[in-house]
């Protein structure tokens, strides 16, 4: 051995080769030779070398955040692959062959290394002479060798390609070996994104290097939008900048949805949209966001963009609150800046010139997929810029639109040099739309298909036809400036209030209103009068003192949110464009600068009158589209609203056993590190988690398994932020439905209630008493008692007998308990006088299916025994039973219930009865509504589900309980089966106060909210008009619009409700419609009243949202009363009102009248006239019937109360109710003014006058004005 010891100077792989040479050139020795040098000098390195190397190559490997799969990382390929590993896994390895894979092919390499085949020696130099190197990879198709790829377009013919380079490198590997290579390349062929490219175009099986992607619930139809962090070793570009601690990359990732829908193709999507990104990148424009990458992945496509760290600019508005306290001069010029810094972004992107290259592509680089793959590997096709189909046959210039423009895709960026507001981007340029031949206005129509209609200009209605032009976006900046200057005044509150406007029609939007016809639009009357009251009212928008706010309002009204475009026909004001708007801002923005010290930027004026004018005036849009001022607070906003009651609940709970108020939930609380120091006093970030970690943390943790099961919809990575917001958790800005908060008593005393705690969390009841309970019947009576002490109002005015019903059940004392009791029937005159406590509960209830209920009713046959002999207890079907029980247990005498105490059937007094409801139930002690049952025989106070709670401490040693929130009136009462009855919309309203028994817990209702059995108080503006105990003097003490609006409201909802016995319809609204007519002091009936409600009353229509034809109602030959075709009562079906917009219409007068078939008379009672179901009035209309010009032509505006059927063209006629007003500036009066009209045709060949068949509201041009009209009467 010692002649070889010189050798080992030299390198394994040098030695292998001389040595290789000397023995190999003696035959006889060299199979000896072979063995000897195998032994001494091995090609390849040991198994534990290897997996010692794998090991560490696996560990250096990191997980995609959106497969799951392995990634190898850039900067680790250079860490792993060095000259000293090379020789370790190859010792014979030359030196040229070490230097080819340091320098070519690391990838390679490890990919060899990192699959099953054993002689990466030989392999690597067969990778090396046949130029294999990682440009090389990913390679496919490595099974079967081809002449021609597949990959090859059918116009590019070469034959060239990698396979037959790379077939022969792999002819010595097992069919295995090789599938293991094609597997393991994908570890180290992470795309490394670069800002210059375009499109890169990736395998399904590339790993892409994101190390967390977290959707964070933006997005749309066609995509969703997700917080991604990318590998710092994978991304280079210029916004590599936004990196955090760990040096990760955020970006906004775009995810393109597949979906399946004509016309919509997402691959041709995702292309236009990068390629409308590119170019408008090159505008470089700092209020313009910026695309950082795009890529497809097999079928998903991508868009990469920079990240917006402080959200949208609706998030803004809601986070960054500002009220009078808060408002300056610094913010306002903030706000300012940020606005001509967008309006001069919409300016570049609306003049920006693109002159396209004689073959038609845009200028500029072309995208490269050389980034990732060389295109000899044709695993990736060329990328080609399509020129948008509409401009190919031009060779002029291109401009641009967004086409969406809304707080939504306007984007804040945090600026150090403004913490407060930071910089506003304009993103979502995806449905930017390039247009050629910069005119205000285009010829071809425009194929941009998709936005949001509260920011659309009204052309989308009245021009739908017709392309749109980039002053599209100037009408959407109008709505965006208007909305900033309200927040900057009154604040997100005061922006909820302006959202919860209601336009008059659907076709409508807060910002226009379209006439029926659709041709025309103008300003809706909401923005209409929201700015007259902020000019008028508002110091920082005054006319009388020039500011900026009062300038931006001027801008907006003057110039941006204008219907008339430049060009059209006509005089006045025309939209601007957007080269105007960034000069006024600028103009603006230049004379806050100079008078910075004066009051034009900030008035300094006090707010208080203009922030008491938020909160007791809204703004609201009546029937016909016109704004009405309103007296009182959100008038008709059905919005739920917790208030303190924590004094109640401090009484009622000092009075009850402690348990009550700290029950022990099932087992001790199991809560995870966090939940454990978790504080609810803090208003901040409780949770910020993905929903796969809440998941997991929800098997250990009890908390965490509460928010979970309320948490619905969600992906894994989703991202779930959740914060308290007073009693209640919210889950990323929205309201959870699923958990509120309360405290309740202290643990160290049993009278002492938490206090240490905010005001707004509730003390309350983690845990319902149980039914039927002492408890359970404590808490009702609390509830009477404290209504009965603290709210006059709300208590029936007398117990006179005159005003008791006719009959009543005495169910004897509170301890009559017993089964074997009995219940008598009374007849109130003869049985019951002024010694008695005469107050009384009466019961609203459904009767139910009789195939499941017994309709356990007095007759005329059982009447006088019942009178005699009473009704046993345990005959009574179970919902008369539970009404008995809890009468008794509210210490009241008497009960009231409908089929009991009126005669029922043939021969019985229903007719006269039903038209005492509104005393029955006006006078009432109170009510109990059986909301739970489904019939008379289901009952209503069965056991109701455990709710879900877990108990925390507070430092101080204070209970807080997180538990399922089950406070929802909305639902369990005015959405309940119960509710959706016709005879019980009157008895709630005609009833004082209400105890409503529901399937989750029981509801008190008075005039000052509704209480839970939680101990939560509730309160709803809208609730509040049916709950109001003195009914209707809400409405009554409202201006003239609102009252309107609430008789027309009333009437819709109840038209929609069910009816055991259609012909109920008119009767069981009877008593209600009395009152009103009382208290509107007029006169009327069938729900139509005179006065000021008479021509919009019968100008109803039937609703086509819930009714397709509306049916007649087959009266029963026994009822005495008839009704009118031109009332609503008579046919089964919804109905609504026609818009006709208020102050706008000229009511028929004098000759031309309706005359009504009530006399003018002192309705000082509603005694004075007859209503609904009196039989011996006459229910005719007198009016002036007029012919339709064409009646076919004039169709479309008719709304026909049972369809078309059998009316044929000579019968249809019509009455002129009211018409349109002459405005000056109408010049063409036949043209434009319209007419409202009922349609009538003549009834039966042995019956005289007419009947109503519909309404419409048509052109003058379809009335034939040159025939006299006839007088007619309408049944």
């Amino acid at each position: 051995m010692a002649f070889l010891k010189p050798l080992f100077r030299f390198s394994p792989g040098v030695i292998w080769e001389l040595l290789k040479h000397a023995f190999l050139s003696i035959q006889p020795l060299s199979m000896i030779a072979m063995a000897f040098i195998t032994k001494f000098f091995p090609t390849e390195a040991d198994r534990t070398t290897r997996k010692r190397f794998i090991t560490r190559l696996e560990q250096a490997c990191k997980p995609s955040a959106l497969s799951g799969n392995s990634f190898l990382p850039e900067g680790m390929v250079l860490s792993l692959v060095t000259t000293e590993t090379v020789r370790q896994m190859m010792p014979r390895a030359s030196d040229g062959l070490v230097e080819f894979v340091c320098s070519h092919a690391r990838k390679v390499f490890l990919t060899t290394l990192h699959s099953r085949h054993d002689r990466v020696h030989a392999a690597m130099n067969s990778f090396c002479a046949h130029g294999i190197t990682d440009d090389a990879l990913p390679i496919k198709a490595l099974i079967k060798a081809r002449d021609i790829c597949e990959l090859l377009t059918e116009k590019e013919t070469a034959t060239k390609c990698l396979h037959k380079t790379a077939w022969p490198c792999f002819e010595s590997w097992e069919c295995c070996e090789i599938s293991d290579f094609q597997k393991s390349q994908w570890v180290f062929c992470a795309p490394v994104f670069m800002e210059s490219d375009s499109l890169l175009e990736l395998e399904e099986s590339h790993v892409l290097p994101f190390t967390s992607v977290n959707e964070i619930g933006t997005g749309g139809h066609f995509s969703t939008v997700s917080r991604a962090k990318i590998h710092p070793d994978h991304y280079r570009g210029r916004f590599s900048f936004n990196k955090d601690a760990g040096g990760q990359v955020h970006v906004a990732l775009k995810h393109m949805k597949d979906l399946r829908e004509p016309g919509y193709n997402v691959q041709t999507a995702w292309a236009s949209e990068v390629g409308a990104l590119d170019q408008i990148n090159q505008l470089r424009n700092k209020h313009l966001i910026r695309r950082t990458g795009a890529f497809r992945a097999g079928k998903s496509y991508y868009i990469m963009f920079e990240w917006a760290d402080g959200g949208t600019l609706r998030d803004v508005w809601e986070r960054q609150n500002v009220d009078h306290t808060t408002l300056n001069g610094t913010r306002i010029m903030q706000v300012l800046e940020q606005l001509h810094g967008l309006a001069e972004a919409l300016s570049k992107l609306h003049n920006t010139v693109n002159i396209k290259q004689p073959n038609g592509d845009a200028p500029g680089p072309l995208p490269r997929a050389e980034t990732i793959l060389a295109p000899s590997s044709l695993n990736v096709p060329k990328v080609k810029l399509q020129v948008d189909a509409e401009n190919s046959d031009n060779t002029g210039e291109e401009h641009w639109r967004h086409g969406d423009l809304k707080p939504d895709n306007i984007l804040l960026f945090k600026d150090a040099t403004s913490p407060w507001l930071g910089t506003l981007k304009i993103a979502d340029l995806g449905l930017a739309k390039q247009h050629a031949f910069a005119t205000s206005q285009r010829v071809d129509p425009t194929r941009q298909k998709y936005s949001t209609s509260h920011y659309e200009a009204p052309e989308v209605v009245i021009r739908r036809h017709e392309p749109r032009s980039r002053l599209y976006d100037i009408w959407s900046m109008g709505c965006i400036i208007f909305e900033f200057v309200i927040w900057l005044l009154y604040g997100y509150p005061g922006l909820q209030r302006f959202y919860g406007e209601k336009p008059p029609t659907s076709r409508d939007t807060l910002y226009f209103t379209v006439n029926p016809r659709e041709d025309h639009a103008q300003v809706s009357e909401i923005v209409k009068k929201w700015m007259e009251y902020m000019q008028r009212f508002d110091p920082e928008c005054n006319d009388q003192s020039p500011s900026v706010i009062g300038d931006l309002i001027k801008l907006v009204k003057n110039h941006l949110l204008v219907v008339t475009l430049p060009g059209q026909m006509g005089q006045g004001r025309s939209r601007q464009g957007a080269d105007f708007l960034e000069g006024s801002l600028r103009e603006i923005m230049n004379k806050a600068v100079t008078n910075r010290g004066g009051t034009y930027l900030f008035t300094r004026s006090s707010r208080k009158a203009a922030q008491a004018f938020t909160e007791m005036t809204s703004l609201w849009t009546g029937s016909g589209g016109h704004a009405v001022a309103l007296k009182s607070p959100n008038l008709f906003d059905n919005v739920w609203e917790f208030q303190d009651d924590n004094s109640f609940a401090t009484s009622f709970l000092r009075k009850q056993d402690t348990q009550l108020s700290r029950p022990s939930p099932p087992g001790a609380a199991l809560l995870c590190e966090l939940c454990a120091r978790l504080s609810l006093l803090t208003d901040v970030v409780l949770m910020n988690d993905t929903f796969a970690k809440i998941r997991k943390l929800s098997e250990k943790c009890h908390l965490h398994r509460l928010i979970f099961h309320t948490l619905k919809g969600h992906r894994e990575t989703s991202l779930i932020e959740v914060r308290r917001v007073g009693g209640a958790l919210k889950l990323n800005g929205e309201p959870m439905s699923g958990l509120s908060i309360c405290k309740g008593l202290a643990e160290n005393t049993r009278l002492h209630v938490a206090t240490d705690s905010p005001g707004n969390i509730q003390i309350g009841l983690p845990q319902l008493p149980e039914v039927n309970s002492s408890p359970f019947y404590n808490l009702i009576l609390h509830w009477i008692q404290d209504c009965d002490s603290n709210h006059p109002e709300c208590r029936p005015l007398n117990h006179d007998p005159e005003c008791l019903p006719t009959r009543l059940l005495d169910v004897g004392p509170s301890g009559s308990l017993g089964n074997d009791s009995l219940v008598h029937l009374l007849v109130t005159k003869k049985d019951l006088d002024t010694g008695h406590d005469l107050r009384y509960i009466a019961l609203s209830h459904p009767w139910g299916d009789t195939l499941q209920n017994d309709h356990f009713c007095t007759t005329p046959g059982n009447f006088h025994q019942r009178l005699i002999s009473g009704i046993p207890f345990d005959k009574l079907p179970h919902t008369f039973k539970n009404a008995v029980q809890v009468t008794r247990s509210l210490n009241i005498r008497y009960l009231w219930i409908d089929s009991l105490c009126i005669v029922q059937g043939d021969g019985g007094d229903f007719d006269t009865e039903a038209k005492n409801m509104e005393t029955i139930f006006s006078s009432a002690y109170c009510v109990i509504a059986a909301s739970r049952a489904s019939g008379t025989s289901s009952g209503f106070l069965g056991e109701r589900q455990a709710r879900k709670f877990v108990r925390l401490y507070e430092a101080t040693g204070s209970p807080h309980c997180v538990c399922e929130a089950i406070d929802d009136f909305q639902h369990d009462v005015i959405e309940g089966d119960l509710n959706k009855r016709g005879w019980v919309l009157q008895e709630r309203a005609l009833a004082r106060r209400t105890i409503y028994f529901t399937e989750n817990q029981t509801y008190w209702e008075c005039g000052k909210g509704i209480r839970c059995e939680t101990l939560a108080r509730m309160t709803n503006t809208k609730v509040a008009f049916l709950g109001d105990p003195n009914f209707p003097n809400l409405a009554i003490d409202s201006t003239k619009g609102t009252r309107i609006r609430f008789y027309e409201e009333l009437y819709e909802g109840y038209s929609r409700l069910d009816f055991t016995k259609a012909y109920d319809r008119p009767i069981a609204i009877a008593g209600l419609e009395q009152r009103l007519v009382h208290a509107f002091e007029t006169d009327g009936g069938y729900g139509v009243f005179l006065g000021q409600f008479f021509g919009r009353s019968l100008l109803w229509v039937r609703d086509a949202r819930f009714t397709d034809k509306l049916k007649k109602i087959d009266f029963p030959l026994s009822q005495k009363y008839a009704v009118p075709t031109w009332s609503w009562m008579a046919y089964q079906g919804a109905i609504t009102f026609m818009n006709v917009p208020f102050d706008e219409v000229d009511w028929e007068e004098g000759k031309d009248a309706i005359r009504s078939p009530w006399t003018s008379s002192n309705s000082s009672s509603s005694s004075a006239t007859w209503h609904t179901g009196n039989s011996d009035e006459r229910i005719d209309l007198t009016a002036n019937v007029r012919d339709l010009v064409s009646p076919g032509s004039a169709e479309k505006g008719i709304v026909f109360d049972q369809g078309r059927t059998g009316l044929t063209d000579g019968r249809l006629k019509c009455v002129v109710v009211g018409k349109e007003k002459v405005r000056e500036k109408k010049t063409d009066v036949a043209l434009l003014r319209h007419y409202y009209v009922l349609v009538v045709v003549p009834r039966g060949i042995l019956e005289t006058g007419y009947e109503r068949v519909g309404a419409a509201c048509l052109p003058e041009t379809c009335i034939a004005w040159d025939r006299d009209p006839v007088r007619v009467q309408i049944f």
